[in-house]
C-alpha cells in the first residue's frame, strides 16, 4: 500500500475515536438530565464545548507543533482526550462530566487542525477531494457506532460507561498513531523553503469564508442529530430506537461523503455540486420535521448534506501554500470551533424557549441553508483575485 494511504487510513481510525466520543455528551443526555437536573441549552452548551478551546488553541497550533513536532503534539491530543473521556465517566457530580469535556477538547483542537494538515500534505489536486472525504468520513462512522451502542450502554451499565469506552477508543487510537503517522517525501524541504510565509489579505478572506461555511455546515448537522433523539422520543420512540433511527442519518452521510469525494474528484465544478446538494438536504431536514416518513428523511438529509465535504474541508488549502498551511488552518478551524462551540446551546434554546421539539431541527436545517452563499462568495473572490 503506498505511504500515502496508510497514513489516511491510520487518521481514517483516529477520527473514529473523535467521533465516537463526540457522541458521548449527546447519547448521555437523558441519564445527565434525570441525575443533575440540567436543561436542553446545557446538554448542547455540553455538545458544543468539545471543541470550545480550539477558539484560542487553533490559532497558535501550527507554531507550537513547530517546536514540539506535529507528532508528537498528535500523540499529546489522543492522550488529553484519554484522560478527559476517563474524568466525564468516573465523574460525580456535573461539574467534573464538564471538566471531562474540556480535557477532551483540548486534545481534540491539536487533533483537527494537524490531521487536516497530514492529508493537505500527502494529496494533491482531485485526488484531495477524495482523500478528504475518506479522512471525514471517520468522525460519521464514529457518531453511528456510538447512536447504536452508546444508549445501550447507558440503559444496561448506567452513562458512565458511555464516556469510558470513549477514553477506551481513544486509548486504542495512540500506538496507531505511534506506529504510523509520517511526512511525505520532500516535506521538510518544501517547508523549509517556504518557512515564514504569512497570511496574506487573499488568504486571510478565502480561509475565513470556508472556515464560516465549515462552520455552518456542520453545526447544522449536528444540531439536527443531537436533538433528533428527542425530537423523536416525542413521536412516541424508545430511546434505543430513536439511537438506531438517528444512527442512519450517520451511515446515509458515510455512503453520501464517499460518493460524493469520488465525484468531484473527477469532474468540474465542485463548489456548484456541493451548493445543490447543500440546498437538497436542508430541505430533507425540514421534510424530517414536518412529515410523518421520519426515517427516510433524516437518512436522506444524511447523505445529502456532507456530500460536499469533502470538496469543503480542501477549499482553503487552495488559498494556502506549504509555509503557511498550519497557521491558515488554525484559522479556518478557529472560526469553526467557535460556531460549534456557541450554535449547539443555541439550538437548544429553541426548544427551551418554544417548547417545541422540532425548533432544533428547523434551525439546523437554516445553517446548513446558509452555507450555500458562503460558498458561492468564495469561489467569487477566488476567481476574481486569480485574474489580479
Amino acid at each position: 500500500m503506498p505511504g500515502r494511504w496508510l497514513v489516511l487510513w491510520m487518521l481514517v481510525i483516529v477520527r473514529v475515536a473523535m467521533g465516537y466520543q463526540f457522541q458521548a455528551a449527546a447519547s448521555a443526555a437523558p441519564w445527565l438530565i434525570a441525575d443533575f437536573g440540567i436543561d436542553y441549552a446545557t446538554v448542547g452548551s455540553l455538545v458544543g464545548f468539545y471543541t470550545l478551546p480550539g477558539i484560542l488553541i487553533a490559532l497558535p497550533g501550527g507554531y507550537i507543533a513547530r517546536r514540539v513536532g506535529e507528532k508528537n503534539l498528535l500523540l499529546g491530543g489522543l492522550a488529553l482526550m484519554t484522560a478527559g473521556g476517563a474524568i466525564s465517566g468516573l465523574a460525580g457530580d456535573f461539574t467534573w462530566v464538564f471538566a471531562g469535556r474540556l480535557v477532551s477538547a483540548l486534545g481534540v483542537v491539536l487533533l483537527f487542525v494537524l490531521m487536516t494538515k497530514a492529508v493537505g500534505d500527502w494529496f494533491q489536486g482531485g485526488e484531495r477531494f477524495l482523500a478528504m472525504a475518506l479522512f471525514l468520513n471517520g468522525w460519521p462512522v464514529g457518531i453511528a457506532v456510538a447512536l447504536v451502542a452508546q444508549p445501550a450502554l447507558g440503559a444496561g451499565l448506567g452513562w458512565h460507561w458511555i464516556f469510558l469506552t470513549s477514553a477506551m477508543l481513544t486509548a486504542v487510537a495512540l500506538p496507531t498513531m505511534l506506529i504510523s503517522f509520517r511526512h511525505p517525501p520532500g516535506y521538510h524541504a518544501e517547508t523549509a523553503a517556504s518557512a515564514g510565509t504569512g497570511l496574506g489579505r487573499r488568504a486571510v478572506v478565502l480561509v475565513t469564508l470556508s472556515g464560516l461555511a465549515w462552520s455552518t455546515i456542520n453545526s447544522g448537522h449536528i444540531v439536527i442529530i443531537s436533538f433528533a433523539p428527542s425530537f423523536l422520543a416525542a413521536r412516541g420512540l424508545g430511546t434505543i430506537a430513536a439511537g438506531a433511527v438517528v444512527s442512519l442519518n450517520m451511515w446515509g452521510v458515510i455512503a453520501g461523503v464517499t460518493l460524493g469525494g469520488w465525484i468531484t474528484g473527477r469532474y468540474r465544478g465542485p463548489v456548484t455540486f456541493t451548493c445543490i446538494t447543500l440546498l437538497l438536504g436542508a430541505v430533507t431536514a425540514l421534510l424530517f420535521a414536518y412529515d410523518s416518513n421520519y426515517t427516510l428523511w433524516l437518512t436522506l438529509s444524511g447523505f445529502l448534506v456532507l456530500m460536499g465535504a469533502g470538496v469543503q474541508a480542501a477549499l482553503p488549502l487552495e488559498a494556502l501554500s506549504a509555509g503557511n498551511r498550519a497557521l491558515g488552518l488554525g484559522l479556518f478551524y478557529a472560526l469553526w470551533f467557535v460556531g460549534f462551540a456557541l450554535l449547539p446551546g443555541v439550538g437548544g434554546w429553541t426548544r427551551d424557549v418554544t417548547g417545541d421539539p422540532a425548533a432544533p431541527i428547523l434551525f439546523g436545517a437554516a445553517l446548513i441553508a446558509l452555507t450555500v452563499p458562503l460558498l458561492v462568495l468564495f469561489r467569487v473572490l477566488q476567481r476574481r483575485w486569480r485574474g489580479v
